[in-house]
This record gives structure tokens, C-alpha cells and sequence, in this order.
């Protein structure tokens, strides 16, 4: 299974309550504009290299929160 992963995956800021999930394709429409990209620049007065990777993205439910065809599961910290 591939695998995203992200360290800003959280409900409403919260990052406690939903730690990962996962989720059929046809689950999420998927939008992207940029694709994943990698840019260095040498930087003389740290004699180090910058690295920045960025992309552009966005999602939306293909189903209502509610609905048992979602197929999303949510895994959380609670104990």
C-alpha cells in the first residue's frame, strides 16, 4: 500500500485526536497544481546547501461524513 505521509494531519488543530488514516482512492477527489519539486542553492556564508521541496495540492470527501460508503478509517491516540 503506498504510503503519504504528513505532519500536519489533524482535525480543527488538533493533533491528538487523529494520528493517521487511510482510505480507498475513490474515496477523496484530488486536485494537484504544482508537482512535487525539490530546489537546493548553495549558501556561501554557512558554506551549506538550502534544500526546499514543495508542492500544491488539494482534497475534498467524495462521499458525506456520514455515509458507510466513505471508506475512510481514522486512527487516533486515545487511550
Amino acid at each position: 500500500m503506498p504510503l503519504y505521509a504528513s505532519t500536519d494531519w489533524a482535525e480543527g488543530g488538533n493533533a491528538s485526536v487523529e494520528t493517521a488514516s487511510m482510505f480507498r482512492r475513490e474515496s477523496v477527489y484530488f486536485a494537484q497544481q504544482i508537482a512535487p519539486r525539490v530546489q537546493s542553492d548553495y549558501q556561501l556564508e554557512h558554506l551549506a546547501h538550502s534544500v526546499v521541496a514543495d508542492v500544491l495540492f488539494g482534497a475534498a470527501l467524495s462521499h458525506a461524513v456520514d455515509n458507510s460508503n466513505i471508506g475512510i478509517v481514522n486512527f487516533t491516540n486515545a487511550a
